[in-house]
Formats: structure tokens, C-alpha cells, sequence
């Protein structure tokens, strides 16, 4: 029997275009569904653009000021604007894609 060899496709890097709008239409449906959670949303864009060119980050945070204890989830990247932390999280954890 003769052996075929199949040329295992390279994986193609989704492009900063794409993650854009992959990152809008989950805010979109995320608003859509009444999904407010911003570490939901964040973990769907992060799994989302895992294949993307750009080096993009999950990052945790958190923050106790008076007598509050609270937590934020964001997306940063390099080479794009995402989600950027707002009131002065402090960072606790980041996962980054393997690009």
C-alpha cells in the first residue's frame, strides 16, 4: 500500500482587520444578550483572536478603596487599541496568546 504523505496546512494568523472586527461584533452580541460581565467578555475576545498576528494580552485586576473589594478583566495588545483598565486596577494576572 502506498503512503500519502498530507501536507499539514500552516495555521493562517487572523490580521489586525479581523481581530477589530471580531472584537466589535462580540461587544455587540455581548450588549445584545445582556452579557455584563467584563471577564466574560474578555476571556470570549482573548479565545476570539488567539490566532492573531498581534501579541494579544487577558489581563486581571483589582482594587479595594473604601472598604470595596472590586475586579476588572481587560484586552490589551501592541499593536492595537482594545480594552484599556480603567480606575487604577491593579494587575494580578495576564495570559498572553501564542502567536
Amino acid at each position: 500500500m502506498r503512503q500519502v504523505r498530507i501536507k499539514e496546512e500552516s495555521k493562517k494568523k487572523i490580521s489586525a482587520e479581523e481581530v477589530k472586527l471580531i472584537l466589535h461584533l462580540t461587544d455587540v452580541v455581548a450588549k445584545r444578550i445582556k452579557i455584563e460581565s467584563c471577564l466574560i467578555k474578555s476571556i470570549t475576545k482573548f479565545l476570539l483572536t488567539s490566532e492573531a498576528k498581534e501579541d494579544i494580552s487577558l489581563n486581571i485586576g483589582v482594587k479595594y478603596e473604601q472598604k470595596i473589594f472590586k475586579s476588572h478583566a481587560w484586552i490589551t495588545s501592541k499593536g492595537l487599541k482594545i480594552d484599556e483598565p480603567n480606575n487604577n486596577f491593579k494587575l494580578i494576572k495576564t495570559y498572553r496568546n501564542k502567536s
